[in-house]
């Protein structure tokens, strides 16, 4: 007993940790899963973490190709496999990632498979059953479709992508989610497993406050995809509603999506064109620039499990204004103003009064608060103390 131990002592060592995940920058795509990154960077603070990560590419020779690098603290295996029909995209995803496993097990030897998202999770739960090794599915941004007005197909669709979710997730030995809003969600789907909670990290060494200097026009921020679960529509009213009471703001719109041209267009139709601009996606050095330059940051979502750019922002010191779904747990009267979503009238008269009091948040106190609870060291502790809970129980 006092040999096993010795042996595994992983207060002291740390635990072979193996992320699997569809989502983690590329070449093409550096800003495509950095919140995966981000966790992966956290977590190997204290424990060895390698990232498995299969993705289809068009100028593949073969069925895959396996690179493996070293990025920071993180190993990083980056598997592409061929383009194939959307049908089948998924299957052959599954494929590669169990392939490639079996290929590399005798180097990788996970003590625990850490998956993200219940898609990577069931190959993360094939492959915690054939090597006896305990599976924790963390879920980001999973949500049940709306059937309404739903074809036959969009409707089996969803129902085996909900099917899917659940039998993944009540086959883990944990679930986690960034916040409590997105583990209540998957209780009542029917998720039966253990769900802990663990926030997203962001990197306080990049995102950090700086001194601007005073501007004849307040910076109004957002940052997202251009898609309506964003909300970016019903901000865009709200600016509608001001501009008849005032004119001393700006809105810079970073991101870009299926919907920028209908957002462009609404822009036109409400007449506040002259006063947003849209930059389309930026990378991840340009957005600190642009938080650091901004007033205060607006975040309007319609449903979100973990707005990791309120964290970024509040990390430059910057106030916020998001709506209450899922942000809870990250926004306070210290740190900024919560609204009820798809409310622009509740929208404008919150962004009404940061205009006029955003200096009043003190830069200092916000980025504090981020660095205690959401840096790198923060979430790694997290991170740690949970997987020696869920290796022992396990064992």
């Amino acid at each position: 007993m006092v040999k096993y131990e010795l042996r595994y002592n992983y207060e002291v060592s740390g635990m072979r940790i193996l992320f699997i995940t569809r989502w983690y920058p590329t070449e093409r795509n550096p800003v495509s899963g950095v919140f995966v990154r981000d966790i992966a960077e956290a977590a190997s603070i204290s424990d060895q973490v390698t990232v498995l990560f299969s993705y289809p590419e068009n100028e593949v020779r073969g069925l895959y190709k396996i690179s493996k690098i070293v990025e920071g603290n993180v190993t990083v295996i980056r598997v592409k496999y061929k383009k194939t029909i959307p049908e089948l995209s998924y299957l052959t995803y599954l494929y590669t990632v169990l392939r490639t496993f079996q290929e590399l097990r005798n180097e990788l030897r996970p003590d625990i498979i850490h998956a993200h998202s219940y898609l990577a999770g069931l190959a993360g739960v094939i492959l915690g059953r054939l090597c006896n090794v305990p599976v924790i599915v963390s879920e980001h941004v999973f949500a049940e479709k709306s059937l309404e007005n739903e074809s036959m197909l969009q409707c089996m669709t969803n129902n085996i992508r909900k099917f899917v979710a659940k039998l993944t997730l009540n086959c883990a030995e944990l679930v986690t989610t960034p916040t409590s809003f997105l583990r209540e969600y998957l209780e009542s789907i029917g998720v039966k497993s253990k769900i802990k909670i663990i926030p997203n990290p962001v990197n306080v060494n990049i995102f950090y406050p700086t001194n601007i200097k005073h501007k004849r026009y307040k910076k109004i921020l957002f940052v997202g995809g251009l898609h309506p679960v964003k909300g970016l529509n019903y901000l865009l009213v709200a600016l509608k509603q001001l501009r008849k009471k005032r004119s001393d703001f700006l809105l810079d719109v970073v991101g870009d999506g299926p919907f920028k041209n209908k957002y462009e267009k609404l822009a036109r139709d409400l007449d506040i064109d002259d006063i947003v601009t849209f930059h389309g996606q930026k990378s991840k050095e340009e957005v600190v620039d642009f938080m650091r330059e901004c007033d205060f940051l607006v975040l309007p979502s319609v449903w979100e499990a973990f707005g990791i750019v309120l964290i970024e922002a509040m990390a430059c010191g910057k106030p916020v204004v998001a709506t209450s779904c899922g942000q809870r747990e990250i926004v306070n009267e210290r740190t900024g103003i919560l609204v009820p979503p798809k409310n622009s009238t509740a929208l404008a008269n919150a962004i009404d009064y940061m205009l006029d009091n955003c200096q009043n948040y003190s830069s200092h106190e916000i980025a504090r608060y981020v660095k205690e609870k959401f840096s790198y060291k923060a979430v790694g502790k997290l991170l740690h103390r949970m997987y020696l809970q869920v290796l022992q129980e396990y064992r």
